[in-house]
């Protein structure tokens, strides 16, 4: 073996000596191929024999400046050795490992030497392997350059290697001393100026003993092959000089997770794999060193009852390799660190937990993606005491990791702090930039489980104050309730508290306050107060969190932020026996921030403060109405909330008597579901205190955007089914409330109330009251002094007419809380009369699926009073108007196939939305007393919301709808199929009837008409014999179109018809004639000046007695008809 390693020296020397000889051989062949003249051809005719037999040596280069480690270089390698089996000169070598560290310098291009550090083992007997640990001194002889010249540049080099070692070997616990002498050759790989890659072939004679076995040879030989990789220390101008601004910009965030195990001696060398957690806080303070403190966490797993876990804070010290030799450069893509460090954890082993000291040391290799974000991996190696892991290996207990991750740095390492410009933070110092803050998000209790590290889990709600007294430096206190399913309990994790923060915004302290930020990051700590119940019983808990607070600036007046927590309490309140000694619970929440005196100073709101007025009582009152959602705070409501929550609505009156300090008086009602079937109704009366929070920070402002009040009260429930009762207790809500127009405004109000134990079968844990949340939204007015001269101003240059189409949807009540749905259509023409009133005339259609399909036709009128414009004056151009109508109705129904008049009245409010000049968007819930004959109720609760459109009319159109059109009078011809009230619902029976009219007219302006005719129509009944009905009528026309829009040139006509008349057929036994009533809409084209086609749909009904053949209960029979038809107009 030793033979052949230098024969592969001497082959590789040849090589080089070779390459030399070759350029010098063509440059001497070049010289020969030149012209000679002269002396110079003389000089080339001598004969020199020495230029045959030796060679010219290399002019033997220097470095221009040398200094002492100015051409320094750093290494680090590991390989295998092979060293003599004990007992046989020729057996096969058994194989080591090593591996080491070494510092060198360059004295010249050619010369160097080296200084190692080495540990290792070698091949022993009886598989016990001798451990070692030594030191090294080499010479070294750079070949490429001795033969090809200096060349920074080159990517490849041989060098020739030449020391002596020295080794101190531990072998079953005895302590022996070796040295000896070593040749190697290194190829090296030079990948940038900065960096090398090398192979590094050894053999070398040692001192016998180095295998722990004494042999009569007196001496022992080892060969190795190692592979490392190494720095260069730079030097001007190669060497990077860029500027570093100091420490405070060095702050940096890391998060990263990945592999760790612990060792064992067998071939298979990882014992316990598992994963690890790591979350780290560091600061680069020069441009070389940078301290990291991290929390660690690890779980591996072993395959028996009991894991392996731990967790703990380790501090690591990391020096960059690269800005140590190559120099500083913050926009470098790639950074190699080496890092020593030392850490405290609590390590659980066989289920028993114990602190445990460790030291570390590693790579830290990382890649830049911007000057904020960087990935990397580092592995590493920790050091604890033997016995801490359970690995079973003597002197010491190893764990390598391998992680990668992420790092973020808040601020860029370029940025330059001198040119920095930041705003001024004049915000009060008693005051500072106070803000309110509520959110929600997901809550734990850990568990040292990789697979389950959180059994328990639910969520988190939360709200509450905060202030940043500077543009650095904050605090917060906030209120929360916990809800968690407890996996290995049968209890459901319940928990209501209380923390207060510091917060320190990192942007602001690095990058300096500016009030238009979009983001600021900042850290969080505090301590927490909890009222837990994890157990079914409660208990007081106290702890600490820490955590990061991402916001994002929607505007000056609301922001939204995201916040990872980590928080750690005493033992056994949020969990039994998840973690030993203490409880960690994490949160990750979300949630929303407004900004109340920052808002103010920004936008001057102080500047625009008003004089707070109350000469008379109706003076700031306001009223509004909301609907919403209540149940009773229990574990239920948010696991099974559709179940346990029901729905609600209110309504309230109050006044301001300050410009802070109010009342309010409130009435509402509604269900909630309880643990037995069924819902429970509640009402309740209410009387609240109001503090509006804006107006003590602002002042005054009644055309102030968004406002935020506080209500504490008093309440007075009625509720039934268990324990029917009144039931006394206290009120505390929060609204806030956002004014879209003069006076009007839309809110949302979360409240809580709480009474007796009584009031509910079920209760938040052991509280000694119930708790009754409520989420409602709504509309609130308040009122202004109505002028009245200054409103109908308004009213007389607007729109007074108004036709109205839309959908209708119906729940009738047939018991208790069932309801069946139906659907119907509508049409109606209004009229504004004055700025706050209005009548209403109208079609409705309504049909019920499920309730033996039963229909109704009934025509209405309504009157309507416009609360807007009551409290805030008219205005036509106003975006929402909130409307009060009452009306009554009373028409046809056909149930089970019968006939009945059914009527009712009714009452709601309209939300209408102003989308143009022109047209309206409204929602109109109604509630209804409907009389249905067939119903033995008097009468029949039912619900409708109507959907539509409003389409105005301007007072113009109706002016010019006064004028006759050149050709008033006409005389009209129909005929059309027809079906009968009596057989439209019987299949069987089913037949299509024939109908014929005759009739003169007149157009008394260019929207009225009256008319007058005869007709007949021809009904197929029950019998074979025909019914034939004749009917005398006078009707009203309505020209829908002129009244819309008055155009005489208009080709196209829609108009509606509604009359009355006598009628007589040939199944009245008693003769006479009865009454009729009749309507229609009828499309119709002019085809010229005098002739006209149209297409009327219509309803004809009749007094029952002209069919008295067939028993008829609903005193009616009627007919719809199509008509197809001609007029001439003279």
């Amino acid at each position: 073996m030793v033979r052949y390693l230098w024969l592969l020296g001497l082959l590789c020397t040849w090589s080089a000596v070779a390459q030399e000889q070759a350029p010098a051989r063509e440059q001497e062949s070049e010289r020969e191929q030149e012209p000679a003249t002269g002396q110079e051809q003389q000089v080339a005719t001598q004969f020199n024999g020495l230029d045959y037999m030796l060679q010219k040596p290399a002019k033997n280069e220097r470095f221009a400046k040398k200094k002492f480690g100015d051409h320094l270089f750093v290494s680090g390698e590991a390989g295998v050795t092979m060293n003599r089996s004990a007992g046989s000169l020729f057996a096969t070598p058994g194989l080591g490992l090593r591996s080491g560290i070494t510092v060198g310098d360059w004295f010249t291009p050619v010369h160097g030497a080296r200084l190692g550090l080495n540990v290792g083992l070698h091949n022993g007997l009886g598989n016990v392997n001798p451990y070692f640990s030594g030191v090294s001194i080499d010479y070294l002889m750079n070949l490429s350059a001795l033969l090809h010249k200096d060349n920074p540049a080159r990517m490849f080099e041989l060098i020739g290697v030449a020391g002596g070692e020295y080794q101190l070997l531990y072998r079953r616990g005895n302590w022996t001393h070796a040295g000896g002498f070593r040749l190697g050759m290194q190829t090296r790989f030079n990948f940038s100026p900065l960096t090398f890659f090398y192979l590094e072939p050894r053999v070398g004679l040692y001192s016998d003993g180095i295998d722990g076995i004494k042999t009569w040879m007196r001496y022992d030989w080892d060969a190795s092959l190692m592979a490392g990789v190494g720095y260069r220390l730079l030097s001007a101008p190669v060497r990077r000089h860029e500027p570093f601004w100091g420490a405070q910009q060095g702050l940096f965030f890391s998060l990263a997770g990945g592999f760790s195990s612990t060792l064992t001696s067998r071939v298979n060398p990882l014992l316990d794999p598992g994963c690890t957690t790591m979350l780290s806080i560091g600061e680069q303070f020069t441009p070389v060193s940078a301290l990291r403190l991290s929390g660690v966490m690890r779980y591996l797993e072993t395959g028996e009852a009991f894991n392996k876990a731990s967790f703990g804070a380790q501090l690591d010290y990391l020096f960059n390799m690269h800005s140590l030799f190559g120099g500083y450069d913050p926009s470098r893509v790639f950074e190699m660190s080496g890092l020593l460090g030392v850490g405290y954890h609590s390590v659980a082993v066989d289920d028993r937990l114990n602190g445990r000291w460790g030291v570390g040391a590693g790579l830290h290799g990382a890649f830049r993606l911007s000057s904020h974000i960087g990935l990397f991996i580092e592995p590493r190696v920790d050091f604890f005491s033997n016995g801490a892991w359970g690995d079973g290996l003597s002197a010491v207990d190893p764990l390598p990791s391998l992680l990668a991750g992420i790092t973020y740095r808040p601020i860029a390492a370029h940025f330059d702090r001198s040119a920095m410009k930041e705003d001024k933070f004049d915000l009060p110092r008693g005051i500072g930039d106070l803000y309110l803050t509520m959110g929600a998000g997901f809550v734990g209790a850990m568990k040292s489980s990789i697979s389950n590290p959180f059994p328990n889990k639910g969520y988190r709600i939360f709200g509450g104050v905060g202030t940043w007294w500077n543009s650095v430096s904050g605090t917060r206190l906030l209120f929360n309730f916990s809800s968690l399913d407890a996996q290995y309990s049968s209890h459901r994790t319940l928990g209501v508290g209380a923390q207060l923060d510091y917060l320190l915004n990192f942007t602001n302290l690095f990058y300096g306050y500016d009030r238009d930020r979009v983001f600021s990051l900042s850290g969080v700590g505090g301590l927490n107060y909890d009222y837990v119940s994890s157990e079914g019983h409660f208990e007081h808990g106290l702890g600490v969190g820490v955590g990061l607070n991402g916001a994002f600036r929607l505007n000056d007046m609301f922001g939204l932020f995201i916040e990872p927590r980590l928080n750690v309490g005493q033992d056994n309140r949020w969990e039994h026996g998840l973690f030993s000694d203490i409880d960690v619970v994490p949160t990750v929440t979300a949630g929303l921030t407004y900004y109340l005196y920052g808002y103010g100073m920004r936008h001057g709101t102080l500047d625009k403060a008003q004089e707070f007025r109350n000469e008379n009582f109706a003076d700031h009152m306001f009223y509004g109405i909301s609907v919403g959602a209540a149940g009773i705070l229990h574990h239920d409501l948010f696991t099974r909330p559709l179940d346990r929550m029901g729905p609600m609505a209110s309504l309230y009156l109050g006044k301001w008597f300050t410009a802070a300090s109010g009342v309010r008086l409130s009435a509402g009602g509604g269900v909630y579901g309880d643990s037995e079937p069924g819902y429970r109704k509640f009402g309740l009366v209410q009387l609240d205190y109001l503090w509006n929070i804006n107006s003590t920070l602002y002042g005054y402002n009644p055309s102030r955007v968004f406002e935020a009040n506080l209500g504490v009260g008093a309440v007075l429930s009625y509720a039934t089914s268990y324990h029917t009762a009144f039931y006394p207790g206290a009120a505390l809500s929060l609204q806030g409330l956002w004014n879209v127009g003069s006076g009007v405004g839309l809110f949302i109000e979360p409240q809580l109330r709480a009474f007796g134990k009584n009031y509910s079968r079920e209760s938040f844990g052991e509280t000694p009251f119930d708790l009754h949340a409520s989420v409602n939204v709504g509309l609130q007015y308040r009122l202004d002094r109505y002028d009245y001269q200054a409103n109908h101003a308004a009213y007389d240059n607007s729109d007074k007419y108004f036709l109205s189409v839309g959908y209708t949807g119906r729940w009738l009540r047939e018991s208790g809380f069932n309801f069946t749905k139906g659907y119907g259509v509508f049409a109606s023409l209004g009229k504004w009369y004055t700025p706050l009133s209005a009548w209403r005339l109208g079609l409705d259609y309504g049909y019920y699926t499920t309730r033996s399909q039963y229909m109704a036709l009934s025509l209405s009128a309504d009157y309507l009073f416009n609360l807007s414009a009551f409290t805030a004056g008219y205005n036509p151009d106003r975006i929402f108007d909130l409307l009060a109508l009452v009306g009554v109705y009373g028409g046809a129904g056909n149930y089970q196939k019968k006939n009945e008049f059914v009527y009712g009245a009714r009452a709601g409010l309209q939300g209408r939305f102003n989308l143009s000049s022109d047209i309206d968007l409204f929602i109109e819930p109604q509630l209804v007393a409907s009389h249905m004959p067939h119903s033995y109720n008097n009468f029949d609760p039912e619900g409708r919301v109507l959907v539509g459109l409003n389409y105005k009319l301007g007072g113009g159109a109706v002016a010019a709808g006064r004028r006759a059109p050149d050709r008033r009078n006409f005389v009209s011809v129909s005929v059309g199929p027809s079906l009968f009230s009596e057989t439209i619902m019987m299949d069987q029976y089913r037949k299509v009837s024939v109908g014929a009219d005759l009739s003169l007219g007149r157009w008394l302006t260019g929207v009225s008409g009256i008319s007058v005719g005869l007709g007949y129509d021809f009904i197929a009944p029950h019998s074979s014999r025909t019914l034939n009905v004749g009917t005398l009528h006078a009707d009203y026309l309505l020209n829908l179109s002129s009244l819309f829009e008055p155009d005489p040139d208009r080709r196209f006509h829609l108009i509606a018809s509604l009359g009355t008349g006598l009628g007589w057929s040939n199944y009245n036994s008693e003769g006479g004639i009865g009454w009729v009533a009749r309507g229609g809409v009828q499309m119709r084209w002019n085809v010229s000046r005098s002739v006209d086609l149209f297409v009327e749909p219509s309803m004809t009904l009749w007094d029952d007695k002209l069919y008295d053949g067939v028993l008829n209960t609903h005193h009616f029979i009627g007919v719809g008809r199509v008509s197809l038809g001609t007029a001439y107009r003279f």
